[in-house]
């Protein structure tokens, strides 16, 4: 029997849990398709099963709302697809911040630093320089005529909706995750061969 056939919006907590557990096999699915684009994030495929229940959720509230042509199943791969490439992407642009915060808690505790107290800030800003991740974003947003992708990168690293920043943009949502998932994979090979 097809589940699409019925009223998922409808369904009581339990019913909507069964009906998640049901689909599991496609939302591993979408998981992993997503997850395989990154090599090396310490996030395990179970820790986004909980980001794939929220794309759940989220989707029940607005597919019949929409009146979506597409199936529930195939919705629901495109939204925990996007859910956790959000949620790597932002762990990939965010671990370099997490390095720098470490780098800079160890120079607290060096004991030069008591001398160099007044030099703080140029020095906070030479260790995030010496780490090397804003040149290497710099370089590679550089091979861009405009400024555009990195608008993009910026605006969804620091959370922004996609379809609030294909509306800032003045672009179509479909060009803004196309742009998106370009600079991610490019990212992920570039740091990979420079990085790691």
């Amino acid at each position: 029997m097809n589940k699409d056939m019925y009223n998922i919006e409808k369904f009581s907590d339990d019913e909507k849990y069964k009906f998640f557990k049901e689909l599991k096999p496609v939302v591993l699915f979408a998981i992993k398709r997503a997850y395989n684009k990154f090599d090396s994030i310490p996030l395990e495929i179970e820790d986004m099963e909980y980001y794939a229940w929220e794309a759940y959720n989220d989707l029940i509230k607005i597919y019949y709302k929409r009146k979506m042509r597409k199936s529930f199943t195939s919705c629901l791969v495109d939204a925990v697809y996007w859910k956790t490439l959000n949620i790597c992407s932002k762990y990939v642009n965010n671990k370099f911040k997490i390095v720098n915060n470490c780098m800079r808690n160890a120079s607290l505790l060096n004991d030069d630093y008591h001398l160099n107290i007044n030099y703080h800030d140029e020095n906070q800003t030479e260790l995030i320089d010496n780490v090397g991740w804003n040149d290497l974003l710099d370089k590679y947003f550089s091979k861009f005529k405009t400024d555009l992708e990195r608008r993009i990168f910026n605006e969804h690293v620091n959370g922004t909706h996609l379809t609030k920043i294909a509306k800032q943009e003045d672009i179509s949502i479909s060009k803004t995750k196309s742009t998106l998932q370009k600079i991610i994979i490019d990212l992920k090979e570039v740091i990979n061969s420079k990085v790691f």
